[in-house]
């Protein structure tokens, strides 16, 4: 299998998700991190850590490979973007040798069959097919106070390939009110994914 690279604009936390530990471990540091030690504070350390765990079990419940919060992406102002990356397989019906635009088309088709209630764009980068599956996630019954998410989705999968990326970014609802900005630097993002022959120790 290849493996893939791509580049974050600012400043990222990146939660490990192999270990519960190590991950309540840096929850508590990330929180700490951006809301420092004070005392005054301890309570909203303890929500954030609780929301980024919470985050984080589901991106690992749902086999995620990396687990990513944003601390900074635009200097001085903190942004609640979170991204989840996955590496799926992909149905076979799904495979294609065509070009990249083909393959987004076809993987679109599907995802807008599956669910209407998505906004669903495609477009090639190279041999590389991309589909962005925009929605609004409302929710739990469970959480105290229900909060709307918007979540972007970039499906991306390769010609003559089986290797597919999904890099999933989730964001409060009232980041809709600066909905294009958030989807140029999230489509930003994407441009930048790299694929790479895996090493023959991988």
């Amino acid at each position: 299998m290849t493996t893939f690279e791509f580049g974050l604009p600012g400043r990222w936390w990146k939660v490990p998700l192999s270990s519960r530990d190590a991950m309540i471990r840096s929850a508590a540091a990330l929180a700490e991190h951006v809301l420092g030690r004070a005392d005054q504070l301890a309570q909203l350390r303890a929500e954030m850590k609780a929301s980024v765990v919470k985050a984080a079990d589901a991106a690992a419940d749902s086999n995620a490979r990396d687990f990513y919060f944003a601390t900074e992406v635009v200097p001085g102002v903190p942004v609640p973007l979170l991204l989840a990356v996955y590496a799926p397989t992909l149905p076979p019906r799904l495979s294609t040798d065509a070009s990249g635009q083909a393959a987004a088309d076809a993987l679109g088709a599907a995802l807008r069959t599956g669910d209407s209630e998505a906004t669903i764009s495609t477009w090639a980068q190279g041999d590389t097919g991309v589909v962005r599956d925009l929605r609004v996630v409302q929710g739990s019954p469970e959480e105290e106070v229900s909060t709307a998410r918007l979540r972007i989705d970039y499906w991306l999968v390769r010609r003559d390939s089986a290797d597919t990326l999904v890099m999933s970014f989730t964001a409060p609802m009232y980041w809709e009110q600066v909905g294009e900005s958030l989807l140029a630097l999230t489509d930003a993002v994407v441009s930048t994914v790299s694929w790479a022959p895996a090493s023959p120790t991988d």
